[in-house]
């Protein structure tokens, strides 16, 4: 019979006791024809390479952009580069900075960048990076709607806006998002509307088309939810998506529905960020692949060695990501993201390093991945139950002609506190599509759970699990 659940989320809730499911380095999907195998299965996630290396000192992108016309820009250090298909990169100019975010919008004639400080313009057409712009009053996020880029200052409840297809700043072309008292931490535009994201509130303007000044709020654009992280909101899946706060209490993701916003994260995953050291240096991006729309959460502060949290806006499912580092699984190495060249582009979290981020890629720029996926509870509290056969449902015949991949099972019997020796099986060197992935006489248990870890570079794509139980005595 199946393993009831096999094909689920990363769901593990304070008390384990009650659930410990994990879904790492993989990701549910449906079958859509409804005539497979079983109503969905489990695909490994893209892995990396690397597309170009834009600072051997070891200097982070700090911001990243595809223009309207498929330019890719990125910044490092103090350099604005601009990075060609074939990952040649040119330098473009010098920002007066040289650490924090940095936020960069188009217009379709040139760019605007913000620092924090200072403004920089950047013409398209020349290739000429401007000096920091006059009287800038300091940006921390910049956004492009109607002919005009938007930028927040910062420490304030102010945002700007420049002149028409410009970067020249008028003194006067300013509004405050005076709603609640809290300070602005960025701005997004989504739908010709300007989302203002304050610690604790959110508020939606519209062009009204004002000659004195063209944006004001929405009626009914007042949203007592906050950013818990200032680098999380996105456009997502024809909605705006954020990590919040409010005044209640914050590390609840939630995504728009129109103005108003719902909750998308799960008691289990809320429990987990609520046991970070901090969460406000969290950031995100978002990408689609293959029909999914996905939105990754870093946690650079969560666990030991940082986390990583994605939501799949097709299956409403969260799972894991990771990198598999010398001391044990880290977040996962993408910061910011791009779809340039017709290729995905991260930017790495802690060098200068641009990544093909592929689904055809099977490890991580030479790393492993390690996946895994911890099941639902198979139980009988009122007696034993015998575990006969174990199945793992796998594509198989997927290693190289003198190479067998291996998968590892592992099982506890007491709510993933403590783990069995490890138990291997070979997935099947390449061509051997008829080897079945079985472990024979598991023993008793009262209440199991499964660990499925694969590391081995190879494709990933499990159907279900099988199990055969027996009743024994009480």
């Amino acid at each position: 019979m199946q393993l009831k659940g096999f094909i689920g989320p990363s769901y593990t809730l304070q008390s384990t006791d009650i659930e410990c499911q994990r879904c790492v380095n993989l990701y549910p999907q449906m079958d859509e024809s409804g005539a497979g195998k079983n109503v969905a299965a489990l695909l490994g996630t893209p892995g990396l390479r690397e597309f170009t290396v834009l600072d051997g000192a070891g200097h982070p992108v700090r911001g990243m952009i595809t223009t309207s016309t498929g330019r890719l820009f990125a910044v490092t250090n103090t350099t604005l580069w601009e990075i060609t298909a074939d990952g040649c990169k040119h330098d473009r100019g010098t920002l007066n900075s040289s650490a924090g975010f940095v936020g960069i919008a188009d217009n379709g004639r040139g760019l605007m960048l913000v620092d924090g400080p200072n403004g920089y313009g950047y013409d398209l057409t020349a290739n000429t990076l401007s000096a920091p712009l006059p009287d800038f009053p300091g940006g921390a996020t910049v956004a492009f709607q109607d002919g005009y880029f938007i930028f927040n200052q910062p420490n304030t409840q102010i945002f700007w806006i420049t002149d028409p297809y410009s970067t020249t700043i008028d003194l006067t072309n300013f509004a405050s998002a005076e709603g609640s008292p809290d300070n602005l931490l960025a701005l997004l535009s989504d739908h010709e509307l300007v989302w203002l994201f304050g610690t604790n509130s959110t508020e939606v303007w519209y062009d009204s088309g004002d000659p004195l000044f063209p944006f004001a709020r929405v009626q009914g654009g007042s949203i007592q939810y906050g950013l818990a992280a200032a680098r999380t909101p996105a456009r997502f899946a024809n909605s705006v998506v954020w990590l919040s706060r409010s005044e209640d209490g914050q590390g609840v993701v939630l995504m728009s529905n129109g103005l108003q916003p719902g909750r998308i994260s799960t008691h289990a995953m809320e429990q987990e960020i609520a046991t970070y050291p901090r969460i406000d240096d969290a950031t995100a991006y978002t990408y689609q692949q293959d029909g999914h729309s996905f939105y990754v959460l870093n946690f650079p502060s969560g666990n030991s060695a940082g986390a990583t949290w994605v939501y799949d806006a097709v299956t409403q499912l969260w799972h894991e990501r990771a990198f598999t580092g010398a001391f044990g699984p880290e977040r996962q190495r993408g910061e910011m993201h791009t779809e340039a060249f017709g290729k995905h582009i991260v930017s790495d979290y802690a060098k200068g390093t641009l990544y093909v981020m592929d689904r055809f890629a099977l490890n991580d720029d030479g790393a492993r991945i390690t996946r895994i996926r911890t099941s639902p509870f198979v139980s009988d509290e009122l007696k034993n139950i015998f575990v006969s056969r174990l199945q793992l449902d796998i594509q198989t015949g997927v290693g190289t002609a003198d190479n067998s991949p291996q998968c590892m099972l592992q099982w506890s019997d007491d709510g993933g506190h403590t783990w069995s020796n490890e138990h291997w099986t070979g997935l099947g060197a390449i061509g051997a599509t008829q080897t079945r992935v079985i472990w024979r006489r598991l023993g008793r248990t009262r209440r199991r759970v499964f660990k499925f870890t694969i590391s081995d570079d190879c494709f990933v794509a499990i159907n279900d699990a099988l199990i055969e139980l027996s009743a024994g005595t009480s």
